[in-house]
């Protein structure tokens, strides 16, 4: 949901990620490339959006987002473990926690034995904005979840406090289905 002068404006799709190709990269692992296509949560054709690609190392995994490299997760992971996800780009430093680790976990129907919770950001301060994301991944899928909620609350006398939402936007995502082909 996106909110734009308070109007929601609601979007809902069906996002596939799909690994093309993969070589070898300077760092001793490998660099895989993602397609991302969408579709109608009614089915029909898949869309091509863009390419996306990640790499492993022994010390991280970075998802080149829109050519933006953010680091996902570090090793070796525990519970509390602390980095920045943006130190491979210019932007600010953007602190990532992991909140829970090696839990299990059932979402639209799929269970998984083991998951994490990293969590990119918890600022909520129900007044004046909030950025509230989070990702969690499964161990042998990848990212099974993701949270956003990046809001402006009004704050004019009339209505701060009660969490009317001026702009920003609301975002979900779930898995539905994984596999190996």
């Amino acid at each position: 949901t996106r909110y734009a002068l308070s109007t929601p404006e609601n979007f809902e799709y069906e996002l596939k990620a799909e690994v093309i190709d993969s070589f070898p990269n300077g760092e001793g692992g490998y660099t895989f490339v993602i397609h991302r296509f969408t579709r109608p949560v009614t089915g029909g054709s898949w869309a091509f959006l863009d390419t996306w690609s990640a790499r492993k190392t022994e010390k991280e995994t970075v998802v080149s987002e829109e050519n933006v490299p953010y680091v996902k997760l570090v090793f070796p992971l525990e519970a509390g473990t602390t980095w920045d996800g943006n130190k491979r780009n210019v932007q600010e430093v953007d602190g990532y926690v992991v909140r829970e680790i090696d839990m299990p976990r059932a979402l639209d129907g799929l269970a998984f034995e083991k998951t994490l919770v990293v969590e990119m950001e918890s600022y909520d301060d129900l007044v004046t904005r909030a950025d509230v994301r989070s990702e969690v991944f499964a161990r042998g899928v990848g990212m099974i979840m993701k949270q956003t909620r990046q809001v402006t609350y009004c704050s004019d006398v009339v209505c701060s406090g009660d969490e009317i939402i001026e702009s920003g936007l609301i975002f979900q995502q779930v898995i539905r289905e994984y596999g190996t082909q």
